[in-house]
Protein backbone atom coordinates (compact mmCIF):
# COMPACT_ATOMS: atom_id res chain seq x y z
CA UNK A 1 0.00 0.00 0.00
CA UNK A 2 1.66 3.48 -0.94
CA UNK A 3 1.99 6.27 1.99
CA UNK A 4 2.13 8.57 -0.39
CA UNK A 5 0.68 12.44 -0.10
CA UNK A 6 -1.91 12.64 -2.72
CA UNK A 7 -3.24 16.46 -3.25
CA UNK A 8 -6.07 16.01 -5.71
CA UNK A 9 -7.76 12.59 -3.69
CA UNK A 10 -10.57 11.93 -1.43
CA UNK A 11 -10.25 9.31 1.29
CA UNK A 12 -12.87 6.62 0.24
CA UNK A 13 -14.14 6.73 4.23
CA UNK A 14 -15.11 10.42 2.98
CA UNK A 15 -16.95 9.42 -0.43
CA UNK A 16 -18.53 6.38 1.97
CA UNK A 17 -20.19 9.14 3.71
CA UNK A 18 -20.85 11.48 0.70
CA UNK A 19 -22.47 8.14 -0.95
CA UNK A 20 -24.53 7.48 2.31
CA UNK A 21 -22.91 3.94 2.24
CA UNK A 22 -21.31 1.80 4.24
CA UNK A 23 -17.31 1.97 3.66
CA UNK A 24 -17.32 -1.79 3.44
CA UNK A 25 -19.61 -2.12 0.60
CA UNK A 26 -17.63 1.09 -0.92
CA UNK A 27 -14.73 -0.72 -0.84
CA UNK A 28 -16.11 -3.96 -2.76
CA UNK A 29 -17.04 -1.91 -5.29
CA UNK A 30 -13.86 -0.47 -5.86
CA UNK A 31 -12.26 -3.78 -5.47
CA UNK A 32 -14.80 -4.83 -8.84
CA UNK A 33 -14.51 -1.75 -10.53
CA UNK A 34 -10.21 -2.05 -10.63
CA UNK A 35 -10.84 -5.57 -12.01
CA UNK A 36 -13.09 -4.27 -14.83
CA UNK A 37 -10.67 -1.71 -15.37
CA UNK A 38 -7.33 -3.78 -15.44
CA UNK A 39 -9.89 -6.12 -17.98
CA UNK A 40 -9.76 -3.11 -19.97
CA UNK A 41 -5.96 -1.82 -20.02
CA UNK A 42 -7.15 0.87 -17.64
CA UNK A 43 -4.69 1.52 -15.03
CA UNK A 44 -7.01 1.18 -11.24
CA UNK A 45 -4.26 3.61 -10.02
CA UNK A 46 -5.49 6.45 -12.24
CA UNK A 47 -8.65 5.96 -10.64
CA UNK A 48 -8.33 4.79 -7.45
CA UNK A 49 -4.84 4.45 -4.69
CA UNK A 50 -4.76 1.85 -2.40
CA UNK A 51 -3.75 3.24 0.95
CA UNK A 52 -4.39 2.65 4.55
CA UNK A 53 -5.21 4.24 8.22
CA UNK A 54 -5.06 3.19 11.79
CA UNK A 55 -8.25 2.61 13.09
CA UNK A 56 -9.65 3.52 16.46
CA UNK A 57 -7.94 0.03 17.79
CA UNK A 58 -5.08 1.19 16.43
CA UNK A 59 -5.36 -1.98 13.71
CA UNK A 60 -4.38 -0.85 10.06
CA UNK A 61 -7.47 -1.13 7.62
CA UNK A 62 -7.33 -0.55 3.93
CA UNK A 63 -8.85 2.33 2.53
CA UNK A 64 -8.79 3.98 -0.93
CA UNK A 65 -7.63 7.39 -2.58
CA UNK A 66 -9.91 8.72 -5.02
CA UNK A 67 -8.82 10.81 -7.89
CA UNK A 68 -10.98 13.06 -9.85
CA UNK A 69 -11.63 10.51 -12.31
CA UNK A 70 -12.37 7.82 -9.40
CA UNK A 71 -15.35 10.09 -7.75
CA UNK A 72 -16.37 10.28 -11.88
CA UNK A 73 -16.43 6.62 -12.21
CA UNK A 74 -18.48 6.48 -8.87
CA UNK A 75 -20.98 8.97 -9.53
CA UNK A 76 -21.96 7.60 -12.94
CA UNK A 77 -22.91 4.37 -11.41
CA UNK A 78 -25.15 6.08 -8.82
CA UNK A 79 -28.55 8.11 -10.12
CA UNK A 80 -31.26 10.18 -8.58
CA UNK A 81 -30.45 12.48 -5.73
CA UNK A 82 -27.93 10.38 -4.02
CA UNK A 83 -25.63 10.87 -7.64
CA UNK A 84 -26.67 14.59 -7.47
CA UNK A 85 -25.85 15.19 -4.08
CA UNK A 86 -22.30 13.10 -4.31
CA UNK A 87 -21.53 14.95 -7.87
CA UNK A 88 -21.88 18.15 -6.46
CA UNK A 89 -19.63 17.67 -3.37
CA UNK A 90 -16.88 16.17 -5.09
CA UNK A 91 -17.00 18.46 -7.81
CA UNK A 92 -17.11 21.14 -5.10
CA UNK A 93 -14.21 19.71 -3.47
CA UNK A 94 -12.05 19.27 -6.36
CA UNK A 95 -12.15 22.71 -7.64
CA UNK A 96 -11.52 24.16 -4.27
CA UNK A 97 -8.53 21.73 -4.42
CA UNK A 98 -7.32 23.10 -7.74
CA UNK A 99 -8.01 27.02 -6.43
CA UNK A 100 -5.85 26.17 -3.44
CA UNK A 101 -2.97 24.84 -5.80
CA UNK A 102 -3.36 27.87 -7.99
CA UNK A 103 -3.34 30.38 -5.35
CA UNK A 104 0.43 31.72 -4.33
CA UNK A 105 -0.89 32.40 -0.99
CA UNK A 106 -2.37 29.37 -0.39
CA UNK A 107 1.35 27.50 -2.13
CA UNK A 108 3.28 29.85 0.42
CA UNK A 109 1.46 29.24 3.59
CA UNK A 110 2.08 24.99 2.80
CA UNK A 111 5.49 26.00 2.15
CA UNK A 112 5.84 27.27 5.42
CA UNK A 113 3.72 24.69 7.40
CA UNK A 114 5.98 22.03 5.19
CA UNK A 115 9.23 23.71 5.97
CA UNK A 116 7.88 23.99 9.98
CA UNK A 117 7.19 19.95 9.83
CA UNK A 118 10.41 19.09 8.23
CA UNK A 119 12.25 21.07 11.35
CA UNK A 120 10.69 19.63 13.46
CA UNK A 121 10.98 16.12 12.22
CA UNK A 122 14.55 17.06 11.59
CA UNK A 123 14.64 17.56 15.67
CA UNK A 124 13.07 14.60 16.56
CA UNK A 125 15.62 12.52 14.32
CA UNK A 126 18.64 14.39 16.02
CA UNK A 127 17.27 13.64 19.38
CA UNK A 128 17.44 10.26 18.53
CA UNK A 129 20.08 10.13 17.29
CA UNK A 130 22.23 12.16 20.26
CA UNK A 131 20.63 10.45 22.54
CA UNK A 132 20.29 6.95 21.21
CA UNK A 133 22.13 5.32 24.04
CA UNK A 134 20.03 6.76 26.79
CA UNK A 135 16.52 5.85 25.10
CA UNK A 136 14.89 2.38 24.91
CA UNK A 137 14.12 1.02 20.85
CA UNK A 138 10.59 1.82 22.07
CA UNK A 139 11.36 5.55 22.49
CA UNK A 140 13.50 6.31 19.62
CA UNK A 141 10.54 4.21 17.16
CA UNK A 142 8.11 6.68 19.18
CA UNK A 143 10.44 9.92 18.26
CA UNK A 144 11.08 8.68 14.47
CA UNK A 145 7.16 7.74 14.22
CA UNK A 146 6.50 10.92 15.08
CA UNK A 147 9.11 13.16 12.83
CA UNK A 148 7.67 10.61 9.98
CA UNK A 149 4.09 11.98 10.85
CA UNK A 150 4.82 15.52 11.12
CA UNK A 151 6.22 15.47 7.43
CA UNK A 152 4.08 13.18 5.90
CA UNK A 153 0.87 13.77 7.37
CA UNK A 154 0.16 9.92 8.07
CA UNK A 155 0.85 7.89 11.23
CA UNK A 156 3.20 5.48 10.03
CA UNK A 157 2.69 1.79 11.33
CA UNK A 158 5.80 0.73 13.78
CA UNK A 159 6.87 -3.14 12.43
CA UNK A 160 8.15 -3.26 16.16
CA UNK A 161 5.20 -2.84 18.22
CA UNK A 162 2.59 -5.32 18.16
CA UNK A 163 -0.51 -3.42 19.02
CA UNK A 164 0.83 -1.34 15.60
CA UNK A 165 0.52 -4.22 13.28
CA UNK A 166 4.48 -5.38 14.08
CA UNK A 167 6.10 -8.21 15.47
Amino acid sequence: MNNVIIKHAIDSREVSEMVDRPHYDLMKSIRQYCGYLGEGNFSCSDFFIETSYLSEQNKKMPCYLLTKKGCELVANKMTGRKGVLFTAAYVTRFAEMEKAMKDPKTLREEALHMNARTRQAKMLFNIAKTFKKQLSTEEIQLLISNAIEYVTGQQPISKFHPQLGGK
